[in-house]
């Protein structure tokens, strides 16, 4: 079923999505684990920039985003991907799955004044990161692709945490990069990266290997959503019960 992703819908339309997801997926068993990074402080404790992986989803906060609003992004997506993963297949019908994706984010109150777009690399003159930062600081101008450029960095920087996100991302097969923050007018943003990655090698660093041409392809599907926060709070109460029922947990990241 088609939706205007544009406009957040009214609150009954909201409730009622949120609850037949409700019905659906409390009680299904974890699909996660949790790693914290040794010495790493709680993201939701602080107020600086910060980063999770969330199965194949690398997620990242800006500094300066209140532990309220980091919550509110986090669940959205937590939400997002478990409903998504739920009812569609993503390796076989990829559309289906990002369209309700963005329809689980639209029916927590995310909003976007942007036509989804579509990349595909064949040739690459730098790695597959690069190729998405590009991509950020269109969307999200260049604060926010530094902070995801500083995201890249911590994963980069540790072995484990590394092995782990090639084995959800089934070696970048599928993977997701989604950096949020607040944009020039002071509006919570979030940037969806869906990116799937076709490469002859199999290798944790995916993301930063120096592929040779031919060797590799990767195709890349993006679109910017903002957050009506009042709209959130309307929803916040069924939406946490569900994340917490779930049990779903998250490996953090040092920034």
């Amino acid at each position: 079923m088609e939706f205007n992703s544009g406009v957040v819908p009214t609150l009954e339309q909201r409730i009622d999505f949120v609850e037949k997801a409700e019905l659906t997926l409390r009680g299904k068993p974890a699909r996660f684990r949790s790693l914290s990074s040794a010495g790493a402080a709680r993201a939701s404790e602080k107020e600086g920039q910060d980063a999770i992986l969330i199965n194949n989803t690398l997620l990242s906060c800006m500094e300066g985003l209140s532990r309220a609003e980091k919550k509110e992004i986090k669940n959205s997506v937590r939400f997002a991907e478990l409903l998504s993963d739920e009812f569609k297949n993503e390796s076989t019908d990829l559309a289906g799955w990002l369209q309700l994706y963005s329809r689980a984010l639209n029916h927590v109150g995310w909003y976007t004044d942007r036509n989804p777009g579509e990349r595909v690399y064949r040739e690459f003159s730098t790695d597959a990161s690069q190729k998405i930062i590009t991509t950020v600081k269109e969307l999200g101008g260049d604060l926010m692709s530094g902070h995801c450029q500083a995201a890249f960095s911590a994963l980069k920087g540790n072995s484990s945490n590394l092995s782990y996100y090639a084995r959800a991302s089934q070696h970048g097969s599928l993977f997701q990069i989604m950096p949020s923050g607040r944009d020039e007018k002071g509006k919570l943003t979030l940037v969806l990266n869906h990116a799937r990655l076709s490469a002859q090698r199999r290798i944790d660093g995916f993301l930063f290997f120096k592929w040779e041409t031919e060797a590799a392809v990767l195709r890349h599907n993006y679109i910017s959503f903002y957050l009506d926060r009042e709209a959130y709070a309307q929803t916040r109460e069924k939406v946490e019960a569900l994340i917490e029922s779930s049990d779903m947990e998250e490996i953090e990241l040092r920034l």
